[in-house]
């Protein structure tokens, strides 16, 4: 089937079956929905083709406005990918096609009634059905299940790509109940992070003790002491009047 060219800047048939070149993450996204299921709803199903990342949305709608809104959600943690793939229904509307030309978005439609040609997320698609079917023949929340199965697929070897989608996508590692041997070492991005924030943090307390002219307690285990309570009204007086003891201290909480 030979290839169709652009019809607009914004939207194609289908990408060029050539175009094998490196791409960034998120840089094209394959988009659908999967369902209806019995209880009327839908999973908005986007898959990142270079990590393999999938990000999933329970919806009660599959219109163009539901779909512009899940894409802004996942926009908000990703960022806006350059290209985004998906079939006609309900990516096709005046709607989403002017909503990409907005954010200067390439919008690659697939041939109709060739599934094949949006593969990443078709396949994506089967193995959601599967994980939910089997959820309710056991009796379990699918929706709980659904997430769980989302969690340690993002951190699980990819068959093709023979990485974790989460290490690829948002360079981590996602902690699971599964044992992992892939946890890695903080890297210096964090590390400069975490000093800049330290740093702040101790002006911001140096500050706020000289404003409140604060001194060091000298309140120790053993110590009868006050406590102030909520006023409920003009009469409350400002202290607890029975004596509470401490137990325990810990940096600059102590327990009673």
């Amino acid at each position: 089937m030979p290839w169709l060219p652009n019809h607009g800047p914004h939207t194609s048939s289908r990408a060029p079956p050539n175009d094998r070149s490196t791409k960034q993450v998120w840089h094209t996204v394959h988009v659908d929905y999967c369902g209806p299921f019995p209880s009327t709803e839908y999973l908005f199903v986007a898959v990142d083709e270079t990590s393999k990342y999938p990000e999933v949305h329970v919806t009660h709608s599959s219109s163009a406005a539901t779909t512009i809104t899940h894409l802004t959600q996942m926009f908000a943690t990703h960022g806006i990918p350059e290209v985004i793939t998906s079939d006609n229904v309900p990516f096709g509307s005046e709607e989403f096609t002017a909503w990409c030309r907005q954010l200067s978005i390439r919008h690659c439609k697939i041939t109709p009634l060739w599934p094949a040609a949006n593969a990443q997320v078709e396949r994506f698609n089967k193995t959601l059905e599967k994980t939910i079917r089997i959820a309710l023949v056991e009796g379990k929340n699918w929706r709980s299940e659904l997430f769980v199965f989302l969690m340690n697929y993002q951190n699980t070897l990819h068959s093709t790509t023979g990485v974790l989608p989460a290490s690829l996508l948002i360079n981590r590692h996602i902690r699971t109940k599964i044992p992992s041997l892939y946890l890695s070492r903080p890297s210096k991005l964090i590390k400069i992070a975490h000093s800049n924030d330290n740093l702040r943090k101790s002006k911001a307390k140096s500050y706020m003790d000289k404003r409140h002219r604060a001194t060091p307690s000298d309140i120790c285990q053993g110590d009868q002491v006050l406590l102030l309570q909520k006023c409920q009204n003009k009469l409350t007086i400002r202290y607890d009047p029975r004596p509470f003891t401490v137990v325990k201290k810990r940096e600059s909480a102590w327990n009673l």
